[in-house]
């Protein structure tokens, strides 16, 4: 019986160590679909990975600490070094989501306890299992490589929390923009931005760990402000090389490789393991099974090329440009930045992944894609699902379906002119909410026969005040009131049932018109499927009470059949007449009682009503009878200001109204989401309430360096 278990056991260890393996490799290849979009079949096998990659590492671990000591087992004791690479992760992924960062103070006591046990199996198994010859250097130096990263990878999510990158920047000196950015007044390029982004990254490694910087940098430094002299586009540029470097961060092992440690452990690792090829392949084989002999072989030749290739990109890497210039005598003794220049050339000559790829820091840019949810859609029409989503709505969560099905079967791609009216409407409300102010200028210094020294410059120090004075700047630009998730509800119905009913022969912008389609729909994807990226209570019962209503009042009037309209545009036209219809107020009752659309939900009544005044301004002055200055009372009265009083209003004049409410929406819905759901979301695709974040930080810089010129 006790031979059954040992041999039980030997074939368990050899499984559980090709499972690390395969899992690692699994890592290596889609670790990286997560910076753009987290959602799709590589999910499916990233996940299952990155737990087998910890699961099986640890149980091989145990197996040869408890297991018998045989001669057949010398040689998968020498896979050890192998797991606990495995157990470290490849550079491109530390943590997969928030949470490990947040545990990373276990990961450390687990990792003293696998060393442990690793240097256990190398005594008992190769040290005093006899015969080892060769073996034994070989296996110092791959434990002591194994060792090494494993290591380096739990520093790595001990970096990656937001309270040990809140500790780091107490002593961080931001120096704003290097000299070798001033390149004229041409536009930035993605290569550009992301150098720019490493200088300015203080600002957005502030906005996350809550730390606020009292003296900004680029107001010292009149030559270096590069990018925000081309308005939102180069600012929008560089926040989104900002975020990706967060993530590198926060979810990669950034933080541990470009350091002198990472440097050294990945210039010397290739060399290290040609070695204990060598010294293997001149070990006698004799007693070992021609298989494990084969897989030694491949792990070590796998490490090879591996161990190459994570030292060709750490070196390749923008994030060494940022090591050489934070420090003066390196940049100064490589003649200026330029050959790391064309090293990083060479280096993405060699990315085989990149031939077709004109810009190579493409992938750092943000997907430019959004969720889309329409309440009237959703209630008119059958939703059409793929094999694939019927399966995840099956066995997966109700949050998770419906992630897949809004977020990534249903999400849409910004196209280029929406999105630069978009952003050019943020960035304008941004800017608004920092006004340049006069500044007397200096004296000039009095006239000496020898120039005066220039005056040390103030320490940068950190005010604990100013992020909230900025959130309390942009709250009174805003203007936005009640329950957040109210005002988005009723301005969703309002937006919908007025550009469905809205005249036909009027002429408009068709840019505006899908902007704010867009906007609406993705902003109701974030009520009904990321709600916690939302400020407030998260409150989905509302969502869920506003779609019943709808869905009800919808399957009354229609006679329960969705399939009654030949296109989905029909059946929502549809029920915006429905909602209309309902909305007006029964006969003979005073102008102040409820309409019939009241009984059934207040959201769909204020919304609807919200629509009707705004149709009736395109043809009628405001009369303000007192029906509509009850009507101020609604969660949006403050959303148009402009329908209350004054006269007729054109179509283009509403619809640039309605945009300018929705993009105010959608910066105060950026700004007061929670840090750890934006660190959340970084790990997930990014979201675009995230940039609109980082850029309300980076208007505030922009004001600042205005202030000084």
């Amino acid at each position: 019986m006790g031979g059954l278990l040992n041999l039980v056991n030997e074939w368990l260890v050899r499984v559980l160590v090709l499972l690390s393996f395969a899992a690692y490799l699994v890592l290596i290849l889609f670790a990286g679909v997560r910076r753009r979009r987290a959602s799709g079949w590589q999910m499916l096998l990233l996940w299952p990975a990155y737990q087998v990659a910890d699961l099986a590492a640890t149980q091989a671990l145990a197996n040869l600490f408890l297991g018998s000591t045989s001669q057949e087992l010398q040689l998968v004791a020498f896979w050890t070094p192998f797991l606990l690479m495995h157990l470290g992760r490849p550079d491109n992924i530390s943590a997969y989501s928030l949470e490990d960062n947040v545990l990373a103070g276990r990961q450390v006591l687990g990792a003293t306890t696998r060393v442990v046990s690793a240097i256990y199996v190398l005594y008992k198994h190769i040290v005093v299992g006899g015969n080892a010859g060769t073996m034994l250097p070989a296996s110092f130096i791959m434990f002591f490589l194994g060792i090494a990263k494993y290591m380096e990878g739990a520093l790595a999510l001990w970096r990656g929390n937001l309270g040990n990158i809140r500790s780091s920047l107490k002593t961080l000196t931001p120096k704003g923009l290097s000299s070798d950015l001033q390149s004229g007044g041409e536009e930035l390029d993605n290569e550009q931005a992301l150098l720019a982004a490493h200088d300015l990254f203080y600002v957005c490694k502030g906005a996350f760990a809550d730390f606020s910087f009292g003296k900004n940098p680029l107001s010292r430094d009149r030559s270096r402000r590069k990018e925000f002299s081309r308005g939102w586009k180069g600012v929008s540029k560089v926040v989104e090389m900002e975020l990706s470097l967060m993530y590198d961060i926060m979810y990669t092992k950034a933080a541990s490789v470009h350091t002198w440690v990472g440097y050294g452990i990945r210039i010397i690792s290739p060399p290290f393991t040609v070695v204990v090829f060598l010294l293997f392949w001149l070990h006698s084989k004799e007693g070992q099974r021609s298989g494990d002999v084969i897989i030694t072989y491949i792990f070590l030749f796998a490490t090879f090329i591996l161990d190459v290739r994570w030292l060709l990109g750490a070196l390749g890497s923008t994030w060494t440009y940022a090591f050489i210039d934070e420090r003066g005598w390196l940049h100064s003794s490589m003649a200026s930045i330029g050959r790391w220049h064309g090293l990083r050339r060479f280096v993405v000559s060699l990315d085989p992944c990149r031939l077709f790829v004109e810009d190579p820091t493409s992938y750092r840019m943000w997907s430019g894609t959004i969720g889309r949810y329409n309440l009237l859609r959703e209630c008119t029409h059958e939703t059409t699902t793929s094999v694939l989503s019927r399966f995840v709505k099956i066995f997966a969560t109700r949050g998770i379906w419906m992630e897949y099905q809004y977020g990534y079967l249903d999400g849409i791609e910004i196209v280029p002119v929406v999105r630069d009216l978009l952003f050019e409407k943020l960035w304008e409300k941004l800017k608004s909410a920092f006004p340049e102010q006069e500044v007397v200028s200096e004296p000039e210094p009095p006239k000496k026969e020898e120039p005066a020294p220039p005056p040390p410059e103030p320490d940068i120090v950190p005010d604990p005040r100013a992020g909230f004075v900025h959130r309390r700047k942009v709250d009174e630009a805003l203007e936005i009131g009640s329950e957040f998730q109210e005002v988005v509800l009723t301005w969703h119905i309002a937006t919908e049932v007025f550009l469905l009913c809205r005249p036909r022969n009027a002429a408009a912008s068709f840019k505006h018109v899908k902007a704010i389609k867009e906007v609406s729909s993705y902003m109701m994807f974030v009520v009904a499927v990321r709600p916690h990226m939302l400020p407030g209570l998260k409150l989905s019962s509302l969502h869920e009470a506003t779609r019943d209503a709808l869905k009800e009042i919808w399957h009354d009037n229609k006679g329960g059949s969705p399939a009654c309209c030949t296109t989905t545009k029909q059946g929502e036209s549809e029920l915006a007449s429905i909602l209309l219809n309902k909305e007006k107020m029964r006969p003979g009752s005073e102008p102040d009682s409820r309409s019939k659309l009241y009984d059934w939900s207040v959201i769909l009544s204020d919304g609807t009503q919200y629509a009707r005044l705004m149709l009736r301004r395109l043809s009628t002055p405001n009369h303000a009878n007192k029906r509509e200055k009850s009507s101020k009372d609604m969660p949006t009265h403050h959303l148009l200001p402009d329908l209350w009083y004054g006269e007729v209003l054109e179509l283009q004049e509403m619809l640039e109204g309605i945009l300018d409410a929705w993009v105010r929406l959608l910066i105060y819905a950026s700004i007061r989401c929670s840090r750890d759901s934006h660190a959340k979301q970084l790990g997930r695709g990014g979201e675009l309430t995230t940039i609109v974040w980082i850029l309300a930080d980076h208007a505030a810089v922009d004001r600042q360096t205005r202030r000084h010129r």
